[in-house]
């Protein structure tokens, strides 16, 4: 789903829905069944469904994908569309399985029980499985395509334990079956973050990265310090302003690694630190975009938060915050408790960049004004040069000193933000995604 509506807290909300959903009504459909027209061929049959259900859902999600927006109501057709209807058979069969295993109401318990026990065993099994194992060995399809041929093997066995099943429908079902085989794969690289794309239509050498169909950087391989997006022209700049001969420079986020090339470009005494959560991304940055990995260049495949926790106190001179899932910074990285581990990692003339998307004076930039402004004194606000309409980059600079900086007239315009938010963003309350929407 992420190539068409990215991730965000409401693809995981609207899933867990449809999931629910189907369970519900697969076990009522399955109770209702079962008192009617039980027999081990039905049962086989229903997981044929499932079976066929999970690998279509591939080209469904592919189809109905392109046709949705990645707002509240396209996510939930787009998540119905691919896993509801897997959902109601795979559930159907277990009130199914509870009404042949009961021989007496003396054992009841025992049966209803029994099931369910093992149906939650089996339930974590593939959760820990696919979340810790398979994920990291297989693709996305490859382990849709697989659990779906499984079901059907299943299905087959015990429909054909019943009765021969007709030339016709097991040609119909090997038919369907394929269909994912003519599935054009959106993603140039697939990572369990985010559907990757190199994109080299810009012109003057420069290519783009493009994750989930949003611009996450320009990289002119040859010209390290060219900057082509507004937004990294002005971190840039800024960096330029730090008079210092070498920098030790923490990056929470690589995307295309811009800054560290640049970094390393003016000055190559200077040290860099990224924090990158994909590990695709890292291969990625080696393979299109001219990252080198060595000892001024150092990679922390990770978590930013739980990386930036072993650093050093008073050690970096600068932080770069430009981290993104999907269309919003992570919100475990915006929190008052993370800004506080920032500043106690900076120099005392130690310089936190970060690099938010919101609209002109919108809730997340102000909350996260707000939430800076607990350990920082000194706050500048950058905004686009030119039109500032709808949703837009936006770069704070804070420091605990009087640091002056400017940025060319193509790159920004340097504020001072009013800072009178309400509340401040905490571990405990941090609703990222839902404030950059608030428009």
């Amino acid at each position: 789903m992420a190539p068409f509506v990215g991730m965000s807290h409401e693809i995981f909300t609207s899933i867990i829905g449809v999931i629910l959903a189907g369970i519900a009504l697969g076990s009522f459909l399955g109770g209702y069944i079962a008192d009617r027209y039980n027999s081990k061929y039905l049962i086989g049959l229903l997981f044929i469904v499932a079976g066929l259900s999970t690998v279509l859902s591939i080209p469904i999600v592919a189809s109905v994908g392109t046709k949705v927006a990645a707002d509240t109501l396209g996510i939930s057709l787009l998540t119905f569309s691919g896993f509801f209807v897997p959902a109601v058979a795979l559930t159907s069969i277990g009130p199914m399985v509870a009404k042949m295993r009961l021989a007496s109401l003396e054992n009841t318990g025992e049966v209803v029980g029994t099931l369910s026990a093992f149906g939650t065993l089996g339930a974590l099994i593939a959760t820990f499985g696919t979340g810790f194992v398979l994920i990291s060995y297989f693709s996305v399809n490859t382990i849709i395509l697989g659990v779906g041929a499984i079901l059907m093997v299943i299905g087959f066995y015990y429909a054909t334990r019943e009765k021969p099943m007709g030339v016709v429908p097991i040609v119909g079902i090997a038919l369907f079956s394929v269909l994912p085989i003519f599935y054009n794969e959106p993603c140039q690289y697939k990572s369990a973050y985010a559907c990757i794309h190199i994109d080299e239509n810009e012109g003057g050498g420069v290519k783009l990265l493009v994750l989930d169909r949003r611009v996450h950087g320009a990289v002119k391989i040859d010209d390290p310090i060219y900057q082509h997006l507004q937004y990294t022209k002005v971190i840039t700049q800024v960096i330029d302003a730090i008079k210092k001969e070498s920098l030790n420079a923490i990056h929470i986020g690589g995307g295309a690694f811009v800054v560290p090339r640049y970094i390393s470009a003016i000055s190559s005494a200077s040290k860099n630190v990224t924090y990158e959560i994909d590990p695709i991304l890292v291969e990625v940055g080696e393979k299109e975009f001219g990252l080198i990995v060595d000892a001024n260049n150092v990679i922390e495949v990770g978590d930013a938060r739980v990386s930036l926790s072993k650093e050093k106190d008073n050690t970096a001179d600068l932080v770069v915050g430009d981290a993104f899932s999907s269309k919003a910074v992570p919100w475990h990285l915006t929190t008052s408790e993370f800004i506080s581990d920032i500043k106690r990692v900076l120099t005392d003339d130690g310089v936190y960049v970060m690099n938010m998307i919101d609209v002109e004076g919108g809730e997340f930039i102000s909350a996260e004004l707000n939430t800076l402004s607990e350990h920082f004194n000194n706050i500048k606000l950058v905004l686009p040069s030119i039109s500032r309409t709808g949703t837009m980059n936006q770069i704070v600079v804070a420091t605990n000193y009087n640091f002056d900086f400017s940025v060319s007239d193509d790159a920004g315009l340097i504020t001072n933000p009013t800072i009178d938010y309400e509340y401040v963003l905490t571990d405990a309350f941090a609703p990222v995604e839902l404030l950059t929407k608030l428009k």
